[in-house]
């Protein structure tokens, strides 16, 4: 667990649980401040040994659409220069896309850093003042995607998505 900042008293962050050792972890803090609260976003990077294996994960927590699509897509830039060049990758959390062009964006500009987009099932996941709309994303690299879902559940503001790889 890492916080990114202060929210109404409490630390604000995001924690990444794993069964698998995580010998290795940092907090990296992502461009722009929200306009609103003034909160700072971050991505939490850590590395997990599963088996023989390294995998390096990413939990993201992009800016509220309030802060205009090209904070978030800088932040999604900033991101892919945090990431390895190599090695088993999962870039996953609330990337916040809630306008439009930002979902396709984000998307594209995984798929071109050579990722896999490992939740295209798991759609409308968060509900704003206008609609639904797909907010959290699974992305990998040089892993083997089995199967990919969403948990229909009252349990926060978004819908818990999920992905299973080829161990």
């Amino acid at each position: 667990y890492y916080p990114g900042s202060v929210n109404r008293g409490r630390d604000f962050g995001q924690a990444t649980l794993s069964p698998w050792p995580t010998p290795d972890d940092a907090k990296h803090i992502l461009p722009f401040v929200d306009p609103v609260n003034g909160r700072h976003r971050i991505v939490v990077v850590s590395r997990h040994e599963v088996g023989a294996r390294s995998v390096e994960v990413y939990n993201v927590h992009n800016l509220t659409p309030v802060a205009g699509p090209a904070a978030r897509l800088a932040q999604v830039d900033a991101i892919l220069d945090l990431v390895s060049e190599n090695g088993a990758v999962i870039v996953a959390g609330d990337f916040n896309t809630g306008d439009p062009g930002v979902e396709a964006a984000t998307i594209d500009r995984f798929v071109q850093a050579g990722f896999q987009y490992a939740t295209p099932d798991a759609r409308l996941t968060g509900e704003g003042k206008v609609g639904e709309f797909t907010l959290d994303y699974i992305f990998s690299r040089n892993l083997v995607l089995m199967v990919n879902g969403i948990v229909r559940a009252d349990v926060g503001d978004h819908d818990p998505i999920w992905a299973r790889f080829a161990p």
